[in-house]
């Protein structure tokens, strides 16, 4: 089995943080792991990638094509790892604009949200875009986007790590003040993807399964 996921960001999303609590969750189930980091003026809102390798795996790269699933933070961001997708891969990307500093001094254009995602369903069938920020918000901190994200990937099915071993894993690492919060944005996640999945099935809202609880 071989697993391979690129997070996406600018600085001070918690790229890295995200990355390592899927390498955590994914040693706590016994499974080598590989990490990669790619990351710029962090500092400063700049580009960050991070490669997460799981199962039989022999170092931290991934290969234009190779990845299984991205999960980007910001929306330019998803587009700019584009190069990773292929028609297998999940695509879970937050709507946040964070412009970079040649669209603010009039250099460069941004994108809107519907170019950035056509161009990536051109080359990956399954995207799931998501307001994190809104959700994250309405859990308790806006700055949990990253575990809405994750709580996101976690529950369309594709990844090969139990929901448990990654709040454990980001009970670890996160400060404990802020982990009820982060439950809950991570299960709002979850329900985001539920219904992402009842939406792609046809089935009429008044079917729609019941909430997943903290």
């Amino acid at each position: 089995m071989k697993y391979q996921i690129v997070v996406a960001g600018v600085g001070g999303q918690g790229v890295l943080l995200t990355a390592r609590i899927l390498a955590e969750a994914a040693m706590d189930e016994g499974q080598m792991v590989w990490v990669g980091e790619v990351h710029g003026m962090a500092q400063r809102g700049g580009s960050v990638v991070a490669t997460v390798r799981i199962g039989d795996v022999w170092g931290p790269l991934i290969k234009p094509g190779g990845a299984d699933a991205l999960v980007a933070l910001e929306l330019a961001e998803a587009l700019r790892c584009r190069e990773y997708l292929s028609p297998r891969s999940i695509v879970v990307v937050g709507t946040r604009r964070i412009p970079p500093v040649p669209v603010n001094v009039g250099q460069a254009k941004y994108p809107s949200t519907e170019e950035v995602l056509e161009a990536l369903r051109e080359v990956a069938e399954n995207v799931v875009a998501v307001d994190a920020v809104s959700i994250a918000r309405f859990a308790g901190m806006g700055k949990a986007e990253n575990m809405v994200l994750l709580g996101v990937l976690a529950g369309v099915g594709v990844l090969p790590l139990r929901p448990e071993s990654l709040l454990d894993a980001a009970s670890r690492l996160l400060p404990p003040e802020t982990l009820e919060a982060n439950r809950r944005a991570f299960f709002a996640g979850m329900d985001e993807a539920r219904r992402h999945l009842w939406r792609e099935s046809g089935k009429g809202r008044e079917d729609f399964p019941p909430a997943q609880t903290a």
